[in-house]
């Protein structure tokens, strides 16, 4: 009896040995490989055979769970790690192309995009030049709106938001012509006036040779002695000659 069960324990633990080195424990999560290829235990040949009560069979990992977690870590500081670098190249590229503009942009030749400013959906753009024209027209127009509304209602006073802000008079500043008062300056003017027209008339007086001077061609007057309601004027000969006469009678 006791030899039939020694070799029923040899058998089987030869069987044992073939199926552990068939099968191979690797990786963090127990995966099983077959080392052997198609080489297998045939199921019925495990079942026929006897097993005894305290044989068992331990095929758990080698390596301890901390080994596992520390593994895990260092694949996730590893991954986050390649993404900062991913980051941190595209912010690279970002400021270099800001820092940069005459730089061209390198793309590849299958690339295809369209016109953002051209595009169907975009809004209508103006001309850069007919823009700033525009821009002046509305300023001019906005000026001289001002300046018409302060022509048109000088009773509006002048308002300024700025408390720092502070002017001086014109007509009384230190460097200003000095000013008349409007009656004094109409009389001044009067006086001239009349002083040219005595000037020009002391001329004529003086200088009754000059001819007169006219420049419009329809100007016309008539001769002062010889107007139809004239006083019959006598020639100086004859006048003379009749006073004598008259002289020598009396």
């Amino acid at each position: 009896m006791g030899s039939t069960m020694s070799s029923f324990a040899e058998k089987l633990s030869k069987e044992v040995l073939e199926v552990a080195s068939v099968k191979q424990v690797i990786g963090g999560r127990g995966r099983t490989v077959n080392a052997k290829g198609n080489a297998a235990v045939s199921k019925e040949s495990v079942e026929n055979t006897v097993t005894p009560r305290n044989l068992t069979l331990d095929l758990t990992d080698t390596e301890s769970e901390s080994e596992y977690s520390s593994s895990d870590e260092s694949d996730e500081e590893d991954l986050e790690r390649a993404l900062i670098l991913n980051d941190a190249k595209k912010l690279k590229v970002l400021a270099t192309a800001f820092l940069h503009p005459e730089l061209s942009v390198a793309v590849d030749c299958t690339a295809t995009a369209r016109c953002y400013f051209n595009r169907n959906s975009a809004a209508e753009q103006e001309d850069f030049d007919f823009a700033e024209e525009k821009a002046q027209i509305l300023m001019d127009a906005a000026a001289l709106k001002s300046l018409a509304v302060d022509y048109a209602h000088p009773e509006i006073g002048v308002t300024t938001v700025d408390a720092t802000a502070c002017g001086r008079n014109y007509y009384f500043r230190a460097s200003a012509i000095k000013q008349e008062d409007i009656v004094d300056a109409k009389e001044r003017a009067q006086v001239l006036s009349d002083a040219a027209f005595l000037n020009k008339q002391v001329g004529d007086y003086a200088h009754p040779k000059l001819g007169l001077a006219a420049t419009d061609s329809t100007v016309f007057v008539r001769n002062y002695f010889f107007r139809a309601s004239h006083v019959e004027q006598d020639v100086e000969y004859y006048a003379e000659e009749r006073a004598q006469i008259l002289a020598n009678a009396a």
